[in-house]
Protein backbone atom coordinates (compact mmCIF):
# COMPACT_ATOMS: atom_id res chain seq x y z
CA UNK A 1 0.00 0.00 0.00
CA UNK A 2 0.98 3.46 -0.95
CA UNK A 3 2.10 5.83 2.02
CA UNK A 4 0.70 9.47 1.90
CA UNK A 5 2.62 11.86 0.18
CA UNK A 6 3.81 15.03 1.46
CA UNK A 7 4.09 18.39 -0.88
CA UNK A 8 7.93 18.33 -0.35
CA UNK A 9 8.02 14.83 -1.68
CA UNK A 10 5.37 15.58 -4.24
CA UNK A 11 7.82 18.27 -5.52
CA UNK A 12 9.78 15.38 -6.84
CA UNK A 13 7.47 14.53 -9.85
CA UNK A 14 7.03 18.03 -11.17
CA UNK A 15 6.82 17.21 -15.14
CA UNK A 16 8.08 14.23 -14.27
CA UNK A 17 5.86 11.04 -15.23
CA UNK A 18 4.95 8.94 -11.97
CA UNK A 19 6.35 5.50 -12.37
CA UNK A 20 4.11 3.70 -10.67
CA UNK A 21 5.05 5.04 -6.82
CA UNK A 22 2.23 7.36 -6.45
CA UNK A 23 -1.40 5.45 -5.17
CA UNK A 24 -4.67 6.00 -3.65
CA UNK A 25 -5.47 4.82 -0.52
CA UNK A 26 -6.76 1.59 0.26
CA UNK A 27 -10.63 3.82 1.24
CA UNK A 28 -10.30 5.29 -2.29
CA UNK A 29 -9.12 2.43 -3.77
CA UNK A 30 -12.38 0.82 -2.90
CA UNK A 31 -14.23 3.56 -3.29
CA UNK A 32 -13.34 3.59 -7.13
CA UNK A 33 -13.51 0.12 -7.48
CA UNK A 34 -17.25 0.05 -6.38
CA UNK A 35 -17.76 3.29 -8.38
CA UNK A 36 -16.86 1.57 -11.92
CA UNK A 37 -18.90 -1.22 -10.54
CA UNK A 38 -22.10 1.01 -9.82
CA UNK A 39 -21.15 2.19 -13.60
CA UNK A 40 -21.39 -0.80 -15.35
CA UNK A 41 -24.47 -3.01 -13.20
CA UNK A 42 -26.75 -0.14 -12.84
CA UNK A 43 -26.01 2.54 -16.26
CA UNK A 44 -24.32 -0.56 -17.85
CA UNK A 45 -21.42 1.63 -19.24
CA UNK A 46 -17.56 1.97 -18.14
CA UNK A 47 -15.68 5.16 -17.15
CA UNK A 48 -14.79 5.54 -20.28
CA UNK A 49 -18.21 6.27 -21.62
CA UNK A 50 -18.98 7.90 -18.52
CA UNK A 51 -16.37 10.09 -19.24
CA UNK A 52 -17.23 10.86 -22.23
CA UNK A 53 -21.11 11.62 -21.44
CA UNK A 54 -19.73 13.90 -18.21
CA UNK A 55 -16.22 15.56 -18.84
CA UNK A 56 -16.57 16.00 -22.74
CA UNK A 57 -19.72 17.04 -23.52
CA UNK A 58 -18.50 20.28 -24.82
CA UNK A 59 -16.17 21.03 -27.61
CA UNK A 60 -13.96 22.89 -24.89
CA UNK A 61 -9.99 22.15 -25.18
CA UNK A 62 -9.09 21.59 -21.95
CA UNK A 63 -11.14 20.99 -18.92
CA UNK A 64 -10.38 21.21 -15.19
CA UNK A 65 -11.78 18.96 -12.67
CA UNK A 66 -11.77 17.64 -9.21
CA UNK A 67 -10.58 14.04 -8.76
CA UNK A 68 -12.75 12.21 -6.86
CA UNK A 69 -10.58 9.66 -6.73
CA UNK A 70 -7.32 11.46 -5.42
CA UNK A 71 -4.23 10.14 -4.49
CA UNK A 72 -2.94 9.51 -1.39
CA UNK A 73 -1.61 12.72 -0.34
CA UNK A 74 -1.28 15.00 2.63
CA UNK A 75 -4.42 17.07 3.83
CA UNK A 76 -3.01 20.34 2.39
CA UNK A 77 -2.95 18.97 -1.28
CA UNK A 78 -5.78 19.03 -3.49
CA UNK A 79 -5.99 17.09 -6.23
CA UNK A 80 -6.91 18.07 -9.44
CA UNK A 81 -7.30 16.68 -13.41
CA UNK A 82 -6.55 19.11 -16.62
CA UNK A 83 -8.43 16.78 -19.24
CA UNK A 84 -7.34 16.95 -22.47
CA UNK A 85 -10.88 16.68 -25.10
CA UNK A 86 -10.28 14.41 -27.86
CA UNK A 87 -13.13 15.93 -30.02
CA UNK A 88 -11.38 19.49 -29.90
CA UNK A 89 -9.84 19.55 -33.63
CA UNK A 90 -7.33 21.50 -31.99
CA UNK A 91 -5.69 18.68 -29.75
CA UNK A 92 -5.08 16.17 -33.01
CA UNK A 93 -1.57 17.66 -32.14
CA UNK A 94 -1.35 15.56 -29.33
CA UNK A 95 -0.86 11.56 -30.38
CA UNK A 96 0.88 8.84 -27.89
CA UNK A 97 4.18 9.55 -28.67
CA UNK A 98 4.25 13.39 -27.67
CA UNK A 99 6.10 13.69 -23.73
CA UNK A 100 3.48 16.32 -22.46
CA UNK A 101 5.56 16.61 -19.22
CA UNK A 102 8.06 18.62 -20.77
CA UNK A 103 6.15 21.03 -23.15
CA UNK A 104 5.75 24.70 -21.05
CA UNK A 105 2.74 25.29 -23.00
CA UNK A 106 1.11 22.78 -20.85
CA UNK A 107 2.18 24.67 -17.96
CA UNK A 108 0.63 27.94 -19.17
CA UNK A 109 -2.63 26.25 -19.89
CA UNK A 110 -2.88 24.81 -16.42
CA UNK A 111 -1.55 27.73 -14.64
CA UNK A 112 -4.13 30.07 -16.65
CA UNK A 113 -6.92 27.48 -15.66
CA UNK A 114 -6.27 27.35 -11.73
CA UNK A 115 -6.23 30.77 -11.75
CA UNK A 116 -9.15 30.79 -13.83
CA UNK A 117 -10.89 28.35 -11.39
CA UNK A 118 -9.50 29.86 -8.37
CA UNK A 119 -10.76 33.89 -9.27
CA UNK A 120 -14.64 32.01 -9.60
CA UNK A 121 -14.82 30.46 -6.33
CA UNK A 122 -13.45 33.23 -4.46
CA UNK A 123 -14.25 37.04 -3.58
CA UNK A 124 -14.08 39.44 -6.40
CA UNK A 125 -12.28 41.41 -4.51
CA UNK A 126 -9.40 38.64 -3.68
CA UNK A 127 -6.16 38.53 -5.90
CA UNK A 128 -5.11 34.89 -6.75
CA UNK A 129 -2.58 35.69 -9.66
CA UNK A 130 1.17 34.15 -8.69
CA UNK A 131 -0.27 32.97 -5.40
CA UNK A 132 -0.66 29.14 -6.23
CA UNK A 133 1.72 26.77 -5.21
CA UNK A 134 1.30 23.72 -7.79
CA UNK A 135 3.00 20.51 -10.01
CA UNK A 136 1.65 18.34 -12.27
CA UNK A 137 2.54 15.72 -14.32
CA UNK A 138 1.13 13.18 -16.47
CA UNK A 139 1.26 9.42 -15.82
CA UNK A 140 3.22 6.96 -17.78
CA UNK A 141 1.82 5.20 -20.06
CA UNK A 142 1.29 1.78 -18.39
CA UNK A 143 0.36 4.18 -14.75
CA UNK A 144 -2.70 5.24 -16.82
CA UNK A 145 -5.90 3.67 -14.95
CA UNK A 146 -7.85 5.59 -17.51
CA UNK A 147 -5.61 5.30 -21.18
CA UNK A 148 -8.04 6.23 -23.31
CA UNK A 149 -8.07 9.88 -22.13
CA UNK A 150 -4.86 11.77 -21.44
CA UNK A 151 -5.34 13.83 -18.55
CA UNK A 152 -2.80 15.22 -16.07
CA UNK A 153 -2.47 15.62 -12.09
CA UNK A 154 -2.48 18.65 -10.69
CA UNK A 155 -1.43 19.28 -7.08
CA UNK A 156 -1.65 21.97 -5.35
CA UNK A 157 -0.42 23.53 -1.92
CA UNK A 158 -3.70 25.01 0.27
CA UNK A 159 -1.97 27.29 2.24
Amino acid sequence: MYKSLTWSELLLFHRNANIGCIGRSEFVSNKYIIFKHILKSRLKICNTEYIKQTIFKTNEQYILTKNDFQYDLSRNVAHMLLWINPNNSNNDWITPGVDLNKLDYFQEIIYDKLIAEFKSKSDSNTNVDGDIKYIYFENEETHRSIPEFRHFHIFILNS
